[in-house]
């Protein structure tokens, strides 16, 4: 995992940590979702889509992966980490509809 992938990664859980959080606002990107190596141009994505294919070229390619697809990654991981915490923390997390 990059540097910039454990960053974005942790962030996250920090705002557990405190009794005076009460409420958390995640504002996603499309690379956590989109996928130029495995999905063509025009591709409608939904909340069920995850951007695998970077997380594996990082896995794959360590610091020799090319930035976008470790940007990619990192918002990958860092947005699926989030929602781990979410579904598992008893603090008053509320969602942004």
């Amino acid at each position: 995992m990059s540097f910039s992938s454990r960053a974005h990664y942790q962030s996250p859980s920090r705002a557990d940590a405190s009794p005076d959080v009460k409420r958390v606002v995640v504002t996603s990107s499309v690379a956590a979702v989109m996928s130029d190596l495995s999905r063509p141009t025009g591709t409608q994505y939904t909340e069920a889509d995850w951007n695998e294919d970077s997380v594996k070229e990082v896995e794959k390619k360590g610091k020799d992966t090319a930035p976008p697809q470790s940007y990619r990654a990192s918002k990958t991981l860092a947005e699926k980490a989030l929602w781990g915490v979410y579904s598992i923390t008893t603090s008053a997390y509320r969602g942004a509809d």
